[in-house]
């Protein structure tokens, strides 16, 4: 069996071998035998269960129960595109009555949620599947622990489908913070029998690790802001995660990030949490992934078992309640062994909530790395060239590899707003637009573009054109449209309900109906001669001028 394993790694899954901790796991699912898989993010979790189906000899499925839909998306298309076979995710009870009623021969990974799967119909499934079980997958296992009480109870129940289940089907519980306490928990709740623990290390040593106080929301984001402000180009934009504990700081964050950049930077600055659309978060999920999105601003939700590879920077901004959170937290940094950096900030007000680990780690002054691993049960057996800083820590300018830490150091507030006062371009000397008697054209050509963007989105239809730009609106840029310069004018000019998306293509309208006026130099360099010269300077200009 482990020749097949192997095999199918290289074959299929495109990996000269398979590691020892995977091959581990996957010969003891084989032999029936319950397994604890405690490996860091990116070390290839997923692939302990996965293969299963295309080594055995026998036609048979593996039930993946998972609590997040955007991982479970993304491990479905990963699965189908490497294995052959086909992934299912069962949403609803239709939908695990259809499959049952309905099965596709090629299926061999069925994907449910905690909650479906100790439902009525996820039981009648578990009790008589369409083909043979031949695991259990419990992803993200460290869930039963951290939400199993309050957020999330149907976790806890997960032991009970064993009584529906031939006693040769065995367990594989999955997880990258695999502390003790995770472990005891999971072995409880799934009622696992001397289960095989398989742990590999948990260091990322590719991840360089800080810690920070919180001084104020815009000067501890300021490198960030500044990153994104100075980048010629978004590409040159390095990606980033910025967590936050709740909605309200996350959507808070977001709009202290996002206010300074111009309006295409905007564009690649997004919120993720809980209350956006299904439509949006995959939007910003696969925008983040080709790189349209460089800067994710999120809540805990986003990025757990995701593999976005080149995540440069991840900032938790508030620490969150337990170390095994951090863990998770951090490991969204750097997955493709790239140098990548863990920002941590914490606010005194934070160590009130958090468990003792998190608090013992925040004011650590020793080496964060090795706290973090004795937390999670591990000990630090070589400590890498670009390890931690430590609050108030020094980095080594020398060091040409510490140039890329964007939150290379502790900055001054004060100066930094001097800073950026005195790097603001001086704002361009504007008269009105050239009154060009154009503004029956200009509204139409504005309906005109409203109708297009109309017919794009057929999603609208029965609202009408209007749902996209009110006529209101239209009549308001018409009526103000000769001193809107910029984006931010129509805020200046009180003009509403203009989407930001196309606000440029109304810029462009405006411009070419009605241009620029040229600057009245003249005036502006009389304006400055006699800010220039003294009184009787000044009075002797005057006269010559009245003489002239």
């Amino acid at each position: 069996m482990e020749g097949r394993a192997q095999r199918a790694a290289n074959d299929l899954w495109g990996f000269p071998s398979l590691k020892e901790s995977q091959l581990e796991a996957i010969l003891a699912a084989v032999s029936g035998k319950d397994t604890f898989v405690g490996l860091a993010t990116g070390h290839g979790k997923s692939l302990c269960y996965q293969i299963l189906p295309n080594i055995l000899l026998q036609p048979s499925i593996v039930v993946v129960i998972s609590p997040l839909i955007a991982l479970v998306k993304d491990q479905i298309h990963r699965y189908e595109r490497s294995s052959g076979y086909k992934g299912v995710h069962l949403k609803t009870p239709e939908d695990i009555l259809r499959y049952m009623n309905t099965p596709q021969d090629n299926v061999r990974l069925v994907f449910m949620a905690p909650e479906q799967a100790v439902s009525h119909e996820g039981r009648q499934l578990v009790q008589n599947p369409p083909l043979p079980i031949a695991l259990i997958a419990v992803d993200e296992a460290h869930c039963i622990h951290e939400w199993g009480d309050a957020f999330r109870k149907d976790f806890k129940e997960l032991g009970s489908l064993r009584a529906l289940l031939s006693l040769k089907v065995p367990f594989m519980a999955l997880t990258a913070t695999a502390t003790p306490a995770v472990l005891e928990t999971v072995k409880s709740t799934l009622h696992m029998d001397k289960p095989v623990v398989v742990k590999g290390s948990l260091d990322r040593p590719n991840i360089h690790l800080q810690v920070k106080s919180i001084k104020s929301t815009k000067g501890d984001l300021q490198p960030l802001i500044q990153h994104l402000v100075s980048a010629e180009r978004v590409e040159d934009v390095k990606k980033h995660l910025v967590y936050a504990g709740t909605k309200n700081r996350c959507m808070e964050l977001w709009k202290v990030i996002r206010k300074p950049c111009s309006h295409s930077k905007r564009k690649v600055v997004r919120a993720f949490h809980a209350e956006i659309s299904t439509k949006a978060r995959d939007e910003i999920l696969e925008g983040f992934r080709i790189g349209t999105i460089r800067v994710v601003v999120a809540t805990v939700a986003f990025g757990m078992g995701i593999d976005i590879p080149d995540v440069h920077g991840v900032v938790v901004y508030h620490v969150p309640t337990t170390i095994g959170q951090l863990y998770q937290e951090i490991g969204r940094a750097g997955r493709n062994g790239d140098q990548a950096c863990a920002t941590i900030f914490y606010g005194k007000a934070d160590f009130k909530q958090a468990d003792q680990e998190v608090v013992s780690f925040a004011q650590s002054k020793g080496c964060l790395r090795e706290e973090l691993l004795k937390h999670l049960g591990q000990d630090l057996e070589d400590q890498p060239e670009n390890c931690c800083s430590p609050e108030d820590d020094q980095i080594d300018p020398e060091n040409p590899s510490h140039l890329n830490f964007i939150f290379s150091k502790r900055r001054n507030v004060e100066n930094d707003e001097n800073q950026e006062n005195q790097e603001k371009p001086k704002t361009a000397y504007r008269k009105q637009r050239q009154d060009t008697g154009m503004k029956d054209q200009l509204i139409a050509k504005l309906k005109e573009m409203r109708d297009e963007w109309y017919r794009e989105r057929p999603a609208l239809r029965l609202f009408g054109p209007e749902a996209i730009m009110a006529e209101a609106t239209i009549s308001s840029i018409s009526s103000k449209c000769r001193a809107i310069h910029c984006y931010e004018d129509f805020q200046k000019t009180k003009v509403k309900g203009v989407p930001e998306d196309k606000a440029e293509e109304i810029l462009a309208a405006i411009n070419q109906l009605f241009p620029e006026a040229p600057p009245p130099r003249g005036r502006r360099i009389a304006v400055a001669r006699r800010r220039t010269r003294g009184p009787g300077v000044r009075r002797a200009l005057q006269d010559i001028s009245n003489v002239a």
